[in-house]
């Protein structure tokens, strides 16, 4: 005898083939009926990728006995962003098992995108960056917990931050929950320096009544994630010419308001330029690993000639590596000498 799921999933696909075969791409399975670890009231996870508008009638949830069926669409443009590790629906992607495909473009199509995603996987330095991107998210959300006055929902913020915490630590080992919530634990044995810290606040936090705490704990979580992140080991990553050269050629302009702020005598132009670029620095470094150190490393207060001094030193050592990797850091003599070289 066919079970519920079995018996569902028949109605879906004759639905479908039947009613709505030109009005989407694929029909795709995922979650705890692919990877085999359901229990006695798992559903069916399903979505289609659309193809016309009226696919949208498709979209709605069938309560079977005390079991909810979800059918949802996902646009080719947001499996493309999953595949680039963007969105918390890694698994739905890379996990998916087509069952319908108009035609084998369609099919190959979601293939290739499973591929990405799993090469993005297996690249540290990318995965490393999405999973800082990550924490950069999560301590956006958290500014609004300082607002938040009902405990309960302070208290299921705050799990969700350490749960977004864990998510970006194991996303940095290229584990991104396959086996979904249930095996949370599992995945996490999987990173054998897992940092312990981590879970003993998702542990904690249920058992927490004051929200001053529950607060301190998610920031406590949050420098946890961030330092064990960070402390990946460096990839080497063949730089690339082109897009050194164009930062030196953006950031330079950058590096001239610095130099004219100090002449001019203006901390506050000074040090937010200086900010700026070495936020522009600081991005080069994370992609490309070539050495480029900080400018605002100062132990001390200085003045703003010491500052100028200080940045000259740190351009130029940044120029002279720029130029052994072959970039054009000269440039032009004059306007006359650049369009005479581009004209020909």
């Amino acid at each position: 005898m066919k079970t519920q799921n079995e018996r569902y999933l028949e109605e879906i696909l004759n639905l479908i083939e039947t009613d709505y075969s030109a009005d989407i791409d694929l029909l795709v399975l995922y979650g705890s009926y692919v990877n085999g670890n359901t229990h006695a009231k798992s559903d069916v996870d399903l979505f289609y990728v659309p193809k016309t508008s009226r696919s949208q009638e498709l979209c709605k949830t069938y309560l079977i006995q005390d079991v909810g069926y979800d059918l949802f669409p996902i646009s080719w443009e947001r499996l493309e962003n999953i595949a680039r590790l963007n969105e918390f629906l890694i698994p739905l992607l890379v996990k998916g098992k087509v069952l319908y495909a108009q035609s084998p473009k369609e099919e190959t199509r979601f293939i290739q995108l499973q591929k990405q995603a799993t090469t993005y996987l297996n690249d540290p330095l990318y995965r490393t960056k999405i999973a800082k991107q990550r924490i950069d998210e999560t301590t956006q959300r958290l500014g609004k917990m300082s607002f938040l006055i009902d405990h309960s929902i302070i208290l299921q913020e705050a799990i969700c931050r350490i749960e977004e915490c864990i998510d970006a630590v194991l996303l940095s080992r290229g584990i991104v929950h396959l086996n979904g919530i249930r095996n949370f634990s599992h995945d996490i044995a999987q990173v054998h320096d897992f940092p312990t810290g981590l879970t003993d606040i998702l542990d904690a936090l249920p058992h927490q009544k004051v929200p001053s705490i529950c607060l301190s704990l998610v920031f406590e979580g949050m420098r946890i994630a961030t330092s064990f992140i960070s402390s990946e080991p460096p990839v080497s990553k063949t730089p690339k010419v082109d897009d050194l050269t164009a930062f030196y050629q953006e950031a330079i302009s950058t590096y001239h308001k610095i130099l004219a702020a100090c002449d001019a005598d203006d901390s506050r132009w000074a040090y937010l330029a200086t900010a700026h670029l070495q936020k522009e620095m600081m991005i080069v470094e994370d992609e490309m690993r070539i050495g480029v150190l900080p400018l605002l490393d100062f132990e001390n207060d200085v003045s703003l000639s010491d500052l100028k001094q200080h940045v000259s030193k740190r351009w130029n050592d940044i120029k002279s590596k720029l130029e052994e990797l072959g970039c054009d850091v000269i440039g032009f003599r004059d306007v006359e000498d650049a369009f005479k070289k581009v004209e020909s």
